[in-house]
């Protein structure tokens, strides 16, 4: 991964997402093959995930309550192994059962719970994967919470396309239009697919690509349609 400092109006923003690399489904994919073994917490958190969404969050509430009081009660998540459980196994599993449960409340657009749930990971786990901080910052923006997305940013590495779009989103919802092109012009020149996109535009190659899966992973920051006419017009209001 790549390791750059960007400084905006004075201050640094970073974050752990390199943008050429993005995949969000990459989270998913990682702790399925860390866990390709048997192992009895993360087998039912895999045999809930294989149901309907609603029984799947039902079932994953319930045995993570469960297994909570279980890893407190070994010592796993007491205070002094906050930030670091996941260097237990049976930590690792259960950080991988909140995810699973986080991205489920995505599904439904349970988006505070959802923050919720990552901000616990996060608690848990300092060293999580970086796609949980990107969905750190965008669910802020959702929530327009401008100093928690400074907060995580100034501990990472890179600027990306999602902080761009967060922050683009967070001041386009203040009516700080004029803050919110400078950052959509950060946007484009970091990828100049973005903008096209929006325009209805055929566009294509790797850029084109990174364009597609933010958009689609981030849809809750485009749920409107004078979001999307910002974007189309450039900023120009």
């Amino acid at each position: 991964m790549k390791i750059n400092k960007y400084e905006y109006n004075g201050e640094e923003y970073i974050t752990n997402m390199d943008m050429d690399q993005y995949d969000l489904k990459e989270l998913t994919k990682v702790f399925h093959e860390v866990y390709d073994h048997e192992d009895s917490f993360y087998d039912k958190v895999m045999s809930a995930k294989d149901k309907s969404v609603f029984e799947a969050i039902r079932e994953l509430e319930e045995m993570l309550e469960e297994e909570r009081v279980r890893l407190t009660n070994l010592g796993i998540l007491k205070k002094s192994n906050l930030g670091r459980v996941s260097s237990t196994y049976e930590g690792e599993a259960y950080i991988a059962g909140l995810i699973e449960l986080m991205f489920l409340y995505l599904e439904i657009h349970g988006y505070k719970r959802a923050l919720y749930l990552n901000e616990e990971i996060d608690r848990l786990d300092h060293e999580n994967k970086p796609h949980i901080h990107a969905l750190y910052v965008s669910l802020c923006a959702y929530f327009e919470d401008e100093q928690k997305i400074k907060k995580v940013c100034k501990n990472c590495n890179r600027p990306c396309i999602i902080y761009f779009m967060s922050m683009m989103v967070l001041y386009f919802k203040r009516g700080n239009f004029d803050k919110a092109k400078e950052f959509l012009n950060l946007i484009n020149s970091t990828n100049n697919t973005f903008i096209p996109y929006f325009q209805g535009k055929k566009i294509k190659g790797e850029k084109a690509q990174i364009v597609f899966s933010v958009v689609k992973d981030f849809d809750y920051l485009f749920d409107n349609q004078y979001i999307k006419e910002f974007i189309k017009n450039r900023g120009n209001v």
